[in-house]
């Protein structure tokens, strides 16, 4: 495929602006997210990209380990502040989200591309455990699915998905 080919053939800087094109079409998809908001879909891209040009000087261990401190923590808090709370969220929170949802994985998934032995394999594997988790989770859903996961935030997720994910 592709993906496997721009991952494992090509050079970081290549890889890691192809990764980047399928990124900024995430954060023009983000758009749509904001149901009522007036930031056009170009801006969340053109804003997204600056942030990438913005991340080049973090392209060490250091600078590695200050996104994924940062992700891991926005991801713990937004998981529990849905969790515990489940509200409408303001349109202006969710277009505030969209770097710090995005851009740490597009960071990381470069960073361990270039700087670590066999990164572009790791790399590729880091996308086959998320691509089969995501193909374990849809059909285990869709054939053994019942218990609502998480309905006050995502009608469709079920236990049963949840558990083929992680199973796959």
């Amino acid at each position: 495929s592709a993906m496997v080919a721009t991952v494992l053939l090509l050079p970081t800087w290549a890889a890691a602006a192809v990764l980047g094109l399928l990124w900024i079409a995430g954060a023009w998809e983000w758009a749509s997210f904001v149901s009522g908001h007036s930031i056009p879909p170009a801006v969340y891209a053109a804003v997204f990209v600056g942030l990438m040009l913005a991340a080049g000087p973090l392209f060490d261990a250091r600078g590695a380990g200050l996104v994924a401190s940062v992700a891991v923590v926005w991801w713990l808090l937004a998981s529990i502040s849905l969790w515990a709370s489940p509200w409408q969220i303001p349109a202006t929170l969710v277009a505030a989200s969209e770097p710090v949802a995005l851009l740490p994985s597009w960071f990381l998934l470069a960073y361990i591309h270039g700087s670590v032995p066999q990164g572009p394999e790791l790399t590729l594997s880091l996308f086959l455990i998320v691509w089969a988790a995501d193909v374990g989770a849809y059909f285990f859903g869709r054939l053994f699915g019942r218990v609502k996961l998480a309905p006050h935030i995502s009608a469709g997720k079920t236990w049963e998905g949840a558990i083929g994910g992680l199973a796959a």
